[in-house]
């Protein structure tokens, strides 16, 4: 739990918003509220709140959190991956949106390809991770002007130090 919400606050802080962190623990904090009958009806309508008052922010948080997604760490996966749910589902209808990544592609990409670079194994591992999830289902012409970049960095990871971060 301590690594997820040094995550959470890491990603307040990257996105320049340090007060969204509070919105972030309490969505990621629902799934255990539901676990009891008396906070399954509490969680909803908190959910649903917390979740309008991140949307301003989605747009920068769709590259964190898509990399998240991807964390080797599962319990800090499974924490980034509700809080995506959440952030993906309509509010008035409770019914979970589709969202068309290739809309966020540049910038997403952008995002991993800089965690790539970093110090940290499981950021550079989870960015890889990540980075052949968006590409498996991107179109040629989205990646072409990117690929150089993308080839040198995926050239870089091979050569990792960690060996989980190489594969």
């Amino acid at each position: 739990k301590m690594a997820t919400y040094s995550e959470l606050c890491t990603m307040a802080n990257d996105i320049g918003q340090p007060d969204l962190v509070y919105e972030f623990l309490d969505l990621a904090a629902h799934h255990s509220v539901w676990n009891s009958k008396s906070g399954a009806a509490f969680s909803l309508g908190s959910i649903l709140k917390a979740s309008e008052r991140l949307r301003p922010s989605l747009e920068a948080l769709i590259p964190k959190l898509f990399r998240y997604k991807h964390d080797p760490d599962p319990k800090i996966r499974a924490s980034m991956e509700e809080l995506w749910n959440n952030l993906m589902t309509d509010p008035k209808t409770g019914k979970r949106k589709h969202l068309d990544i290739s809309k966020h592609l540049k910038p997403i990409l952008k995002e991993l390809l800089t965690a790539m670079g970093k110090s940290q194994w499981r950021v550079r591992q989870s960015a890889a991770t990540a980075t052949s999830s968006l590409l498996q289902g991107a179109k040629a012409e989205q990646i072409i002007p990117e690929l150089e970049t993308v080839w040198r960095a995926a050239f870089r990871l091979i050569d990792d130090r960690k060996e989980s971060v190489r594969k």
